[in-house]
């Protein structure tokens, strides 16, 4: 596991360290206030709720951020080709017009 500071960056055998790491984790992995920055967290997410009872909240999963944003480039690239408005595609993902 890798801990990222303003003033510094730890790398952690999350396996050696056991339930004790994970109970001095649990507070900053289950905080809605610290952003936790995962790649393809979904096992992760799994094995950490049920080897230790934590719950990930506030977390940016870059796969599906990369997913999501490949997609909408794809449909924009999609819709200039062939001539179709924008407005249909704001609607699909929420975003603002």
């Amino acid at each position: 596991m890798q801990l990222a500071f303003s003033d510094a960056v730890y790398l952690v055998d999350a396996i050696e360290g056991g339930e004790e790491l994970s109970i001095a984790c649990k507070l900053a992995l289950e905080s809605n206030y610290i952003t936790k920055v995962i790649h393809d967290c979904k096992r992760d997410s799994e094995a950490l709720y049920f080897q230790f009872g934590i719950k990930l909240n506030n977390v940016v999963d870059t796969q599906v951020s990369f997913l999501v944003t490949r997609l909408q480039l794809s449909l924009f690239f999609l819709s200039q080709s062939y001539n179709v408005p924008l407005s249909w595609q704001n609607e699909l993902f929420s975003l603002p017009k």
